[in-house]
């Protein structure tokens, strides 16, 4: 398992929604209407569960995988996408935007990261 802040962020988050029973993704579950559990989404052909915050001029998108493996944050500032961070597979990478959407920065982990 991953270890860092992440992972237990989302594994708290999961646990809380879903009581303890196990329930990877909780689908419709909210926090304070800021915080909901939108489902299992497919992205690059794994499932991961997505769930959104939002803010009065942000939105940030979390994803992660069942197995606590894969995470992946996406911020999005007056609408538009401003981050990119993801863990999978061991790997790591970082993606930031401008204002016009184009990417201008772009940083990939030489290597794996955190796999024990």
């Amino acid at each position: 398992m991953m270890k860092g802040l992440v992972p237990l962020m989302l594994t708290a988050f999961t646990l809380a929604f879903a009581g303890g029973q196990g329930d990877w993704c909780p689908i419709g579950k909210s926090i304070n209407g800021s915080v909901h559990v939108e489902g299992i989404v497919d992205y690059e052909g794994v499932n991961w569960c997505k769930f959104v915050i939002n803010r009065p001029k942000a939105r940030t998108e979390i994803y992660y995988t069942m197995d606590g493996e894969g995470q992946r944050v996406v911020e999005y500032i007056n609408g538009k996408k401003a981050a990119v961070i993801e863990i999978f597979e061991g790997k790591a990478k970082l993606k930031i935007y401008d204002k016009d959407g184009n990417v201008v920065e772009e940083v990939k982990a030489r290597e794996r990261i955190g796999i024990e």
